[in-house]
């Protein structure tokens, strides 16, 4: 049975830049100084001497916590004079003197500017003029610049300046709010001008052609760029881009960017030569391993000894930013944006994110580190990911690299740990995601001083609307498809670079490098990053979505979730390819051409996986990948055995169930209930798992084995229709009711003598939870237990039935509808009606496909036929067999006998031997609680011959459900009393809930005396391994123990791998040979040199069948004596005499 309910809207609040001067400027180094004096005027102004005093530690001890500070009165002085000149004219030709020096006429020129004794970036803006013509309008639309550098400007200019004071964009000479007023006369003529016609639009290639008329408020615009709100009363429409326009704004961006990028190395190459260094050249990043460009990180460190500049200073040297551009992304163009995006709500956070980056203020300063803090774990087992993803970033000049010792001449940089997380369905060992832990250490972090007043909070619409849209394009065209696309946005946090007065909050060490990694764009990791980002997604969508044609005077669907854009048309001539050229111009627009993600821009299609959910319009039904399904069935099954969780499982948990909130409704408030236990989680403190939370995951595991997921109806995520079945419910102390006036079906209960008593008891005073609301919901349950399977007979077709329950308890109404109520008997029906909202009764078809998975062997059998298969197939292509069922018989089985020559034995491990165990104990400190698990684990897996998915964790910190638990250990005395003195205890007992052969049958119980030897033992073992989990609950798995820190941790399988190898390394054997298995294999072929029978040995391993043979391995030990053997039988002669 389905109830439909709307979807519900999500809300990431995160943060954004603020609104700051800039604070900055670049000076051309003066000619050589004569011989003998060395005195070099620097195009970086250096820290003085007193601000670079060494403290006790020998680092310079900065002047002011944000470093960088400039003169307040010549900052000041200039102000004043630029607000006095009222005349743009005179402000242009006063820059026109500042800057004549520095002026070219060509990119040529420009370049070759920079070689010379003045490496100015001035010249840069004549030189993308040349390129692009609309970047002639950049400087009348610029916000006005810092202070800073009003007064050193050196830029010419060919239109007017704005005549201003307030460095906020879209602010008068009065410093009044003129948000949606142009900025200039040029800008004014730019938004005003009519649309060109058709011949001439090949003459503007990087300007939209004109702005569409007026038209009246509609739904499809926001500003944001997804929440359908009323279009701003003073936008205009715009005409969707042409092809032409596209690839000409498309060449103009990269032909900027590559000309910025020549002139920005040809500086820096200049600067260095003008204190004695050479820049190295570029370096080709693709290298296996990954390794970083440390010719560069080792120049610009010498560069930095020498000069000693400020951070800021030299942040700014790298980017080149001048007093002219302070821009430090040099793809976000002002008139580009000022243009576009004019009705955009955040323009003037727009604006200043590109005028200056992305300023960081603080609540309360950061406290000096005094070393630099460890990274996680992940960064250094994927140090070759980590590497690559900073090579890239460096070669794109996106993070500087420099020396460990540059803290001493910047002590104001704090470093935080590196982390590195899966991306995707990528692979692992090439490729992941950098996760810069900015919440480290809790109390003292970036993200925990980061004052968020000024942050803008992102709000991104429920993934819902595109069902919602799919419905409304259906409806509107019912002959044709509607066909989904989705784009993306390339390093979409990295196109907000930071200020350069921020960047020394956002570094990093990596100790294999001994380098300092300074991140100069949004970090992810960063409380900020998220909000800031939305400001130049929501531009994307703002521009996509104000675009129009002829047949969608509205403007298109502009749905985006971070950097994910989703486009939903209609199939109608070239309505696909429309929307799709405006989606790639507005990301060429806002952030260059580079922004453009080709290799995650989808093709057009009726199915489509956008958002990590599967939608068909085709079938009408959104549904979950089957690999998310299963990946949140590990998770639910791990948590439901598990007593506690640490942070980064139960959020990864949470993770995991959030597309099904998205598919079930009644999930997303179990999912609040869940998140309730995350609520001022301590990075080390774990989860405890209570009874509630275990009984909701019972809940979750029944929702993840749903066909619903499978495919929710699109119309589920409409609005409410009418009900299709009204049931009016009562209840009383006597009993209970529900009627169907419709179909004239009644239901009546009455309580047992029991229940009555329960109700009688209640009603005196008892907390027994018998309540009247309990009762009320309890006729609801009846009701659908009753008439559930008629309903759902009534409703063949795919669409949700709608029950609409009546019933006259408000408070029983309210538990419902928030799905919690802290009756615990009212709780159990609450889970039971949302259970039953999307769980049809299955047909006896499936019962039988369920009953035949249940009784099918385990996965691990099926992953050990799977690897079988590719041992087929390499073998195949190594001997060049092509296999094919027309071969001859013989043939056949030539090729199936040369493969089990040649490859049967070849995945096997080698079992491990006793003597192998002694070296393994020899190198074990007992006094560790790790090596007194890890040894408790050898020995119990080497004499209960234990599988490695029995007794340790299979991956990090995951156990299988039926890994052996604390509490299933008991080691006994003589009496067979449960003790824990090493002096009288005799036995081992374990008993064994599942296994991969027994998913569902009775416990096994194993049971061993001690063995005679020194240290390998089965009730030492028990006894050490006791002793390590000092008091951890029973039902936690067993390999889990407290180590010397005082936190829990566990015995892995790549920490037990690890110990066989090396003591088989020490004992001279091939360390590749052996694994896990090796101790299941060693303790079965011990039992058979021992002369146990085969029966003893299939009985004590638990195998089923005759495959236990295999793990009697023939050692030399068992064949050294066979041959003396065979000849000391009979010392006369056995023939056959005849009578």
């Amino acid at each position: 049975m389905h109830v439909l309910a709307p979807g519900s809207s999500l809300v990431n609040a995160t943060g954004a830049p603020t609104n700051s001067p800039v604070q900055a400027t670049l000076q051309a180094p003066a000619e050589r100084a004569p011989p003998g004096k060395r005195r070099i005027r620097l195009p970086i102004q250096p820290l003085s001497d007193a601000s670079n005093a060494p403290d006790a530690l020998g680092r310079a001890t900065p002047t002011a916590n944000a470093p960088h500070t400039l003169a307040t009165a010549n900052r000041q002085v200039a102000l004043r004079k630029l607000a006095t000149k009222g005349d743009a004219t005179a402000q242009q030709q006063s820059h026109a003197r500042a800057g004549e020096t520095n002026r070219a006429s060509s990119p040529l020129d420009a370049s070759e500017g920079c070689s010379a004794s003045q490496p100015s970036l001035a010249s840069a803006d004549e030189s993308c003029r040349a390129i692009d013509p609309q970047y002639a309008i950049e400087g009348a639309n610029r916000p006005t610049p810092h202070p800073r550098t009003l007064a050193n400007a050196t830029r010419r200019t060919h239109v007017p300046q704005l005549a201003v004071v307030d460095c906020s964009v879209g602010r008068d000479e009065h410093g009044h709010q003129a948000r949606n007023q142009p900025h200039s006369s040029t800008e004014r003529d730019i938004m005003t001008q009519p649309p060109p016609a058709e011949a001439n639009r090949a003459a503007q290639p990087a300007v939209i052609g004109g702005a569409a008329p007026l038209t009246e408020p509609h739904t499809r615009i926001d500003g944001n760029g997804s929440a359908p709100t009323s279009h701003h009363p003073l936008l205009r429409l715009r005409q969707a881009p042409s092809e032409a326009e596209l690839q000409a704004a498309h060449a103009n961006g990269a032909a900027r960017a590559r000309l910025w990028d020549s002139i920005r190395y040809t500086s820096l190459a200049s600067t260095f030569r003008a204190v004695g260094l050479k820049l190295p050249p570029r370096q080709a990043a693709e290298t296996n391993p990954p390794i970083l460009n440390k010719p560069l990180p080792a120049a610009m460190s010498e560069y930095i000894r020498r000069v000693r500049p400020s951070l800021p200073e030299f942040v700014e040297l790298v980017r080149g930013q001048t007093a002219a551009d302070y821009r430090p992304n040099k793809a976000l163009v002002l008139a580009v944006l000022a243009h576009h995006c004019k009705g955009y709500k955040h323009l003037d956070a727009l604006l200043k994110i590109a005028a200056e980056g992305v300023r960081v203020r603080l609540t309360k300063p950061l406290l000096r580190q005094s070393r630099f803090p460890r990274n996680h774990p992940s960064a250094s087992a994927r140090i070759n990911v980590l590497r690559a993803n900073i090579r890239r970033e460096q070669d794109l000049m996106r993070c500087l690299v420099v020396d460990a010792d540059i803290i001493k001449i910047w002590p104001e940089i704090f470093t935080s740990p590196f982390g590195v997380v899966a991306k995707g369905d990528e692979d692992p060992r090439t490729s992941g995601r950098t996760i810069h832990d900015l919440s480290h250490p809790d109390g003292a972090s970036v993200n925990s001083h980061t004052d968020t007043v000024d942050v803008p909070d992102p709000t991104f619409e429920h993934c819902s609307s595109v069902a919602r849209e799919i419905t409304r394009c259906q409806l509107e065209d019912p002959d044709r498809d509607v066909l989904v696309m989705a784009g993306d946005v390339a390093s979409a946090y990295r196109n907000a670079h930071t200020h350069s007065e921020s960047v020394y909050m956002f570094a990093g060490y990596l100790p294999e490098d001994n380098a300092i990694i300074l991140d100069l764009a949004a970090a992810f990791g960063w409380t900020g990053s998220a909000g800031t980002y939305s400001v130049l997604g929501g531009a994307v969508a703002y521009i996509h979505g104000s675009t129009s044609t002829d047949d969608l005077p509205t403007g298109f669907y502009n749905y985006h979730w971070v950097d994910d854009h989703v486009n939903v048309v209609s199939d109608i001539e070239s309505r696909c390819a429309t929307v799709e050229r405006s989606l790639r111009f507005a990301m060429t627009a806002v952030m260059g051409p580079a922004a453009v993600n080709d290799k995650k821009f989808t093709d057009w299609s009726t199915r489509q996986k956008v958002l990590g959910l599967v939608f068909d319009t085709k079938a009408s039904t959104v549904a979950m990948p089957t690999t998310k399904i299963a990946k949140a069935q590990r998770m639910i099954g791990h948590a439901c055995q598990a007593a506690t969780l640490t942070r980064q499982e139960f959020r990864s948990l949470l993770g995991s169930l959030r597309h099904v909130a998205t598919c079930v409704h009644p999930a997303q408030a179990f999912l609040q209930r869940l998140r309730l236990g995350e609520r001022a989680l301590h990075r080390c403190a774990r989860v405890k798992i209570t009874s509630p939370m275990r009984d909701d995951l019972t809940w979750w595991r029944y929702i993840l084995n749903s066909p619903a997921l499978n495919g929710v109806p699109l119309e589920y995520f409409n609005s409410l229709p009418e009900p299709d079945i009204t049931v009016i419910t009562d209840a009383s102390d006597a009993g209970i009711c529900a009627l169907v006036p419709k179909s004239k079906l009644a239901l009546t209960y009455q309580f047992s003598v029991e229940e009555q008593t329960l109700v009688q008891a209640f009603n005196g005073g008892a907390n027994n939870h018998f309540d009247i609301n309990y009762r009320e919901l309890l006729a609801c349950a009846f009701a659908v237990q009753t008439w559930g399977p008629a309903w759902q007979r009534s409703q063949p077709k795919a669409s949700p039935l709608h029950i609409h329950f009546r019933t006259d308890n408000t408070s029983a109404i309210a538990w419902q509808a928030k799905m919690s109520s802290k009756n615990q008997r009212a709780q159990l029906l609450i889970r039971l009606l949302c259970l039953w909202e999307h769980y049809r009764d299955p047909s006896p078809r499936s019962r039988r496909a369920q009953h035949l998975r249940e009784h099918s062997i385990a996965d691990s059998s099926f992953n050990a036929y799977a690897r079988a298969f590719k041992r087929w197939s390499r073998w195949s292509a190594r001997q060049g067999v092509v296999w094919s069922p027309d071969l001859p018989l013989t043939t056949q089985l030539r090729h199936i006998s040369e493969f089990i020559v040649d490859c049967a034995f070849s995945g096997q491990r080698s079992p491990a031997s006793i003597a192998m165990l002694e070296a393994c104990f020899s190198t074990l400190d007992l006094l560790n609680p790790a090596d007194q698990a890890l040894w408790g684990v050898l020995c119990l897996s080497f004499f209960f011959l234990l599988r490695r998915s029995e007794i340790i964790a299979v991956t990090s910190s995951s156990f299988r459900w039926f890994a052996l638990k604390g509490g299933e250990i008991a080691v006994v005395d003589i009496d067979g009393t449960t003790t824990e003195d090493p002096e009288s205890a005799s036995a081992v007992r374990i008993q064994l809930s599942g296994s991969k052969t027994n998913q569902n049958g009775a416990p096994t119980v194993r049971m061993l005396t001690r063995s005679g030897h020194r240290h390998l033992c089965p009730v030492l073992g028990a006894l050490l391994l006791t002793q390590a989990r000092r008091g951890l609950p029973p039902d936690i798995p067993a390999a889990v123990f407290i180590n010397r820190h005082g936190r829990p941790d566990c015995v892995t399988a790549s920490r037990v791998t690890s110990a066989i190898r090396d003591a088989a390394r020490a004992v001279g054997e091939d360390p590749t040979r052996f694994g896990t298995h090796s101790l299941r294999a060693g303790g079965a072929t011990n039992m058979y040199r021992a002369g146990v029978d085969t029966l003893t040995i299939q009985f004590h391993g638990r195998w089923a069948s005759d495959a236990f043979k295999l793990y009697t391995r023939l050692c030399s030990e068992s064949v050294a004596g066979i041959a003396s053997k065979i000849v000391s039988g009979a010392k006369t002669s056995t023939a056959l005499q005849r009578d």
